[in-house]
């Protein structure tokens, strides 16, 4: 082996070496068991921990599972997943350790390795002196954006991509041919591929981000050098970007062609986009929680005056933050020759900060497009720019000083070490909390697991849609996916996708109050047992709920440790009371919309086409009939015809209320119906869509 080669190896050992002590040293890893703790174990930290746990249990991408949102499933295509890599991190783990804990905590850990050495292979194909290139790629590894996303933006916290996507913008910009007319098939090609391929794979945000940048340096190319020619290697860095994320969200594509589109699922709304814009102050200000109290508290005085969100996590540090600076200023250096790289990135970071700031024209994208709505992630990009900075000046400050390499080496490690702490608090991980947590948790659903012999499905209360609730009274957001984490055979309520068949039928059920009736109708349905957060109620609704539950089914619950979570069995209910489960739910989908009320009367408008759904929840099919009462919102006759799977019935309706039935025969599981009339819009609206009242609907075998 050469010698050049084996310094090279070195540098990337070295690297190495430094991230993970810093990563040690930030977190207390020698504090703690890793395997067995989570980073996080609330909101997000436990989402992550559920992925996992379903790429084990169903293999593939987990993009299904029968065990979450039963009896329905979850299905969750339309969350448009396309953040392969951080999951293929998390897959390979798994084919050493069935351990979803230790399988999370790896994958995040590694995140910091993985992002230090592409960043040092970036930055020594820009000609960076090597011990400031392993500075600046541990510095990068650490930024306060990566300790502060944590586990519960993974794929977030996973930005090995970005320095290979700037690098490849940055040779065009200076007017390198990224794709010869000739020998396509060379190293340098299949290398500028593989890192555009590479960007389409980690995430929507950074592909998108990338593509921004692009067109940045397309804009760069046309005043500089004013060829429409050299924006072909521009475009088709786009393009295979473009093609790639097209590519990963191909599976939701399908799903959607099959089932339709989901407009309840994920929703965005224009406005989230100032809201989650990025901030010049939050670039420049310290972290949140600073080790040093006056930044700390100036950072608190700015809190204490405008609305933080997600935003908080743009801070660049002090190094990169005088990078970020000195970027800005040298757009009015006129010989910008003597430092490399500089006049690119300065361009890039100012078209960021036009793009994704407050009031920039991000604001115009979200009118058309408002799914990219976090703006302030662009920091992660600022600081790549700022790392490459601040290397370039330091390189320079080497060379020109002619300091010996022992002098570099002790100043960039002084560098490291001090940029560390700063872009670092005192403590991220609760790592007693997380532990008493857990435990409790896994106590109380290995209690349940053995009450119900391992084939229960549970109702858990209090209700959450899926995804995206937001938090009920003191329970954070999925925190119900804690039960799933700790069984593998039973199958919990918690997870049908908003929009998606059973969700409705879902939040009707999560809002009725306890009574008989409703602990029947969960019985006729097949759930065995009813799981309660304590966190999700007010101290006075939830004694009641208890309370309620004990003269009702005259037991106990089972308890966790910690006393935050109940469950109470129905097992013995149903034997008493002799319930099988026979129940039929109505879904009312396209073309039927709320209920409306005046008085008793309930009723929904209909479009002139509609769809419903009839689940039956029993393993057995079931023969009965089907009645709806119709009122046409005009006078007249009017034709109104309803079709099923084997069945199909035409009524003639008028104004008066009439009665229809038709025979079905329903299938275990979801059967669906689709209608249609004739009947013109209600007076003055032009819709087609408020045709006609239904009332009533029923089932009767």
């Amino acid at each position: 082996m050469k010698s050049s080669t084996r310094r090279e190896i070195s540098y990337y050992l070295i690297t190495f070496i430094l991230v993970s002590v810093s990563v040690i040293f930030v977190y207390h890893l020698w504090e703690w068991n890793f395997f067995r703790i989570p980073f996080s174990y609330s909101g997000d930290g436990i989402s992550g921990l559920a992925g996992v746990k379903q790429m084990m249990r169903e293999g593939g991408w987990a993009f299904a599972s029968d065990y979450l949102g039963a009896p329905f499933g979850q299905v969750s295509y339309d969350a448009g997943q396309c953040s392969y890599l951080p999951m293929l991190v998390a897959k390979i783990l798994i084919l050493f350790s069935g351990n979803a804990v230790a399988v999370m905590n790896l994958s995040f850990l590694s995140s910091y390795v993985i992002v230090a050495l592409v960043t040092l292979a970036v930055l020594r194909k820009l000609e960076m002196d090597p011990k400031v290139a392993i500075a600046m790629s541990v510095l990068y590894a650490c930024t306060p954006f990566h300790f502060q996303r944590g586990i519960g933006h993974y794929g977030l916290a996973f930005y090995a991509t970005i320095p290979l996507a700037v690098y490849y913008m940055v040779k065009v910009m200076r007017r390198n041919i990224l794709i010869p007319d000739r020998h396509y098939l060379n190293r340098s090609n299949l290398a500028w591929l593989l890192a555009m391929v590479l960007t389409g794979l980690n995430g929507i945000y950074y592909a998108f981000f990338s593509c921004f940048f692009f067109c940045a340096a397309a804009v760069y190319i046309l005043i500089n050098e004013k060829k429409l020619k050299r924006l072909r290697d521009v475009f088709l860095s786009i393009f295979v970007i473009t093609a790639t994320v097209v590519a990963g969200y191909l599976p939701t594509v399908l799903y959607n062609a099959s089932h339709g589109p989901n407009t309840a699922g994920i929703i965005r709304i224009t406005a989230g986009v100032e809201i989650y814009a990025l901030r010049l102050a939050q670039l420049i200000l310290p972290i949140s929680g600073h080790r040093v109290p006056f930044l700390a508290a100036l950072k608190d005085l700015y809190n204490g005056s405008y609305t933080v969100n997600e935003n908080d996590m743009a801070s660049l540090g002090l190094f990169f933050a005088i990078a970020f600076l000195v970027l800005l200023l040298y757009l009015w250096k006129r010989n910008s020759q003597d430092k490399p790289y500089l006049r690119e990135l300065a361009c890039l970071n100012l078209a960021a900060l036009i793009y994704a700031s407050s009031g920039g024209l991000i604001l115009l994208q979200g009118l058309a497009f408002p799914m990219i709505r976090c703006g302030n992630r662009i920091s992660i990009f600022i600081a790549f720019f700022a790392c490459v900075c601040l290397g370039v000046m330091l390189t320079s400050f080497v060379r020109k000083r002619g300091l010996s390499s022992r002098t570099t080496a002790v100043l960039m490690i002084v560098l490291v070490c001090l940029g560390v702490l700063d872009n670092t608090k005192a403590a991220y991980i609760d790592v007693e909390g997380n532990r008493t947590k857990l435990e409790s948790d896994r106590a109380f659903i290995k209690k349940i697991d053995r009450a119900e012999n391992g084939e229960g499905m549970i109702w858990q209360m209090p209700f959450m849609e899926f995804p995206e609730n937001g938090p009920v009274v003191g329970l954070a957001d999925y925190s119900h996916l804690a039960g799933c984490l700790f069984s593998d055979t039973l199958r919990w309520s918690y997870g049908v996708f908003r929009g998606r068949p059973g969700s409705r039928i879902m939040a009707r059920l999560g809002t009725t109050e306890m009574s008989e009736e409703f602990l029947q109708t969960l019985a006729r349905m097949g759930y065995t047992g009813i799981y309660i957060d304590k966190r999700g109620y007010e101290k006075e609704a939830f004694k009641t709920l208890k309370e309620q539950l004990r003269q009702l089914l005259k037991k106990k619950p089972i308890v966790s440790s910690q006393r935050d979570k109940f469950y109470f069995s129905l097992k013995d209910y149903i034997k008493e009371n002799h319930i099988s489960v026979d129940y039929v739910a109505f879904e009312f989908e396209e073309g039927v919309y709320e209920p409306e009320a005046y008085a008793d009367d309930v009723w929904r408008w209909a479009a002139e086409e509609g769809k419903f759904m009839i689940y039956n929840f029993s393993d057995q099919p079931k023969q009965g009939t089907v009645t709806m009462e119709t009122n046409p919102s005009q006078e007249g006759e009017y034709s109104f015809a309803v079709t099923g799977d084997d069945e199909e019935a035409s009524f003639e309706i008028s104004q008066e209320s009439q009665i229809c039935t038709m025979a079905v025969s329903l299938q275990p599981g979801a059967n669906y119906f689709e209608f249609e009339t004739d009947c013109p819009d209600y007076p003055g609206t032009d819709s087609g869509e408020f045709c006609m009242q239904l009332r009533n609907f029923a089932f009767a075998m």
